[in-house]
């Protein structure tokens, strides 16, 4: 699933940051979820290569949602209220 969130995020231009430099953990799904949602956290990396203070290592940068019957997915990376939008 990493891999396909990983082709999703740079083909919708989420970040500009290397494959290095984020990490997209699973996290609890919480009740809006529903049974067929994975839900991940894209979180920074903070190191010598990717630059950044260790104190603020792994801030959330957005999130994602994948269905993993139908593969769809989602993301709140555009919004500004924090809303997951479709991105295929």
């Amino acid at each position: 699933m990493a891999e396909k969130l990983r082709q999703a995020i740079h083909a919708h231009r989420l970040t500009s940051l290397s494959n290095d430099c984020y990490v997209i953990p699973r996290t609890e799904p919480g009740e809006q979820a529903g049974p067929n949602l994975a839900v991940f956290d894209v979180r920074e990396v903070h190191d010598a290569k990717c630059g950044g203070g260790p104190a603020t290592d792994r801030l959330r940068m957005f999130g994602m949602r994948i269905n993993v019957v139908t593969g769809a997915i989602w993301s709140d990376a555009r919004s500004s209220t924090g809303d997951y939008l479709r991105l295929r």
